[in-house]
């Protein structure tokens, strides 16, 4: 597939990959995608209010709010670099993608979709055996 066409022109969901960041970069800020999942306790999970916006975000919490979890496809716009300066380094020297997304919803600049299309986690071998024999299997 490599040789006839690239990959950010793999289609996920409606669209190619590359749309999601370049819909995103159009209007600052940052955006992540959601999706439905039977156990939203192993993914980051947002909060909504009322009228549909986040108010918070979490990393793998005990008691999930909703059945939606971040499926790991960000977009942001170039301000990132200097966001990443405000924030503390994990444990690990590494920069938490949740403490990111939260700069950005605290600063009114985090948006999102929520992606309806078939998608997979791959983070437990049960789930990728599962996706890999069961559910993509032809």
């Amino acid at each position: 597939m490599t040789k006839v066409t690239h990959k950010h022109l793999v289609p996920v969901g409606c669209f190619p990959v590359v749309y999601y960041p370049l819909h995103a970069l159009a209007g600052g800020g940052a955006r992540i995608l959601l999706t439905e999942v039977p156990d939203p306790e192993r993914f980051g999970a947002a909060q909504f209010d009322a009228g549909g916006r986040i108010v918070g975000l979490s990393e793998k919490p005990v008691t999930p709010p909703l059945d939606y979890a971040i499926i790991g496809l960000y977009a942001y716009e170039a301000r990132l670099w200097g966001i990443l300066q405000t924030l503390e380094l994990s444990e690990r020297g590494q920069y938490g993608i949740t403490d990111g997304n939260n700069a950005y919803l605290q600063a009114g600049r985090l948006e999102y979709d929520l992606f309806a299309g078939q998608w997979s986690d791959a983070g437990t071998h049960e789930s990728l055996h599962h996706k890999a024999t069961k559910e993509f299997a032809p």
